[in-house]
């Protein structure tokens, strides 16, 4: 009935766990049943959380993980010999990653590859023995096979950058008959004005040179397309340094900037000061993500874990 993704935050969930049962969608009846397990986990673990979203896309494609932009996410993240995506979770709202995160998880989302590829099987189960490894769960020497999923991680990501972060997200509707044009694959090359899909009013075309990532090639979805780019090893220890010194305190410091309301981790930014290094240094610190909201726009960062 609906996208089982994009129906966790906490207004809803909380909206159809009010609900009666035959009242509610497919999904809402899934997402009860996955936070029973869910609560039941947390509520008994001891120390830290690492949790992991497995996914596979309807493209072909590389493996990589998606984070929200927090260090220990980061830490965890580029445990793994494959590319990290900054900036994807904070895309879209209602995300699962986002809803345990800000309960104050460490939390990955693992993309493999395509639907119906066996390889994303196989690369499902070297996240989880590299996760479990990583976490301080296990040793490697307790796992058969270790050093082979670890190679064939290190083996898929080996020709790509170590951290993308996206820069481009191209939303779709239901009526707008959006068609991915054939060939495209996760991290291919696409050039600035070179066509990518077709809808009702047209050729769609790439914004700005980057990769592709996520081409959607199924009926279902509202993300026909991510541009993504290389994200250099410098601003990723600056925005560190910065975190650590915790800067991110005098963001309301500047000028039109102020802390929302209701949300201690939102920033209502004056649109006429929102300018592209202001968003830069919002992105430095931590508040990756954007949205409209009036006269203004509103910038979020994610719960870093304690």
């Amino acid at each position: 009935d609906e996208d089982l993704n994009r129906i966790w935050q906490p207004s809803q969930v909380a909206r159809y766990a009010a609900m009666p049962w035959d009242e509610r969608s497919v999904e809402a009846k899934q997402q009860a049943e996955l936070l029973e397990q869910l609560d039941r986990e947390l509520t008994l673990a001891q120390g830290t959380v690492h949790f992991l979203d497995l996914h596979t896309s309807s493209a072909e494609g590389k493996p990589f993980v998606c984070i929200g932009d927090t260090l220990l996410n980061r830490d965890f993240a580029t445990r793994f010999p494959v590319p990290v995506i900054l900036g994807l979770e904070e895309q879209v709202d209602g995300a699962l990653l986002e809803y345990i995160n800000n309960q104050g998880h460490i939390t990955v989302g693992v993309e493999a590859g395509q639907h119906d590829a066996p390889a994303s099987v196989d690369f499902h189960e070297a996240f989880l023995s590299l996760a479990l490894v990583s976490a301080g769960c296990m040793q490697s020497d307790e796992l058969p096979r270790y050093e082979e999923m670890h190679d064939r991680l290190c083996a898929a990501g080996a020709v790509l950058p170590r951290v993308l972060e996206v820069r481009y997200r191209h939303t779709v509707g239901p009526s707008d008959r959006f068609r991915m044009r054939p060939g495209y694959e996760n991290f291919r090359r696409i050039h600035a004005g070179e066509t990518l899909a077709e809808d009702e009013n047209g050729d769609i075309r790439a914004p700005e040179t980057g990769r592709i990532l996520l081409p959607l090639y199924q009926g279902q979805g509202d993300d026909g397309y991510f541009v993504v780019r290389e994200f250099a090893r410098f601003w990723l220890v600056l925005s560190a340094l910065l975190r650590h010194m915790h800067l991110g305190r005098l963001a309301p410091c500047f000028p039109g900037v102020r802390v929302h309301a209701d949300d201690a981790n939102t920033l209502m930014v004056d649109r006429r000061v929102a300018r592209w290094f202001t968003i830069q240094i919002f992105h430095l610190l931590g508040y990756r993500k954007k949205r409209d909201a009036g006269d203004h726009l509103l910038f979020s960062r994610r719960v870093e874990p304690a």
